[in-house]
């Protein structure tokens, strides 16, 4: 993580939290339990250690991950597929 190249400190400790957060609630589009957002507080006292907080801010769940891929291309097949029967293939002939 760049972050954690720039240096383990506050500041960017600070930073990474910040953008685990941001991701979070975009990709949870909102949605996202406020009382799970993660604070410096929490961080420190989970992790301890400024590097091991932002290797835990840029950390995410594979399984999450493959899910999305796959939902977002089933949405983009079904959306470029012609009600008239044509599928995307033939439209790009």
């Amino acid at each position: 993580m760049l972050l954690l190249r720039q240096g383990a400190t506050e500041a960017n400790a600070v930073k990474a939290i910040a953008y685990r957060n941001t991701l979070k609630d975009v990709f949870n589009l909102g949605l996202s339990n406020k009382d799970k957002v993660m604070t410096m507080a929490k961080a420190w006292d989970k992790y301890h250690d400024y590097a091991q907080i932002i290797k835990a801010a840029g950390r995410t769940n594979k399984g999450w991950n493959l899910l999305g891929a796959y939902l977002f291309s089933a949405g983009m097949t079904d959306l470029l597929d012609d009600p008239s029967g044509q599928t995307a293939a033939d439209q790009c002939k």
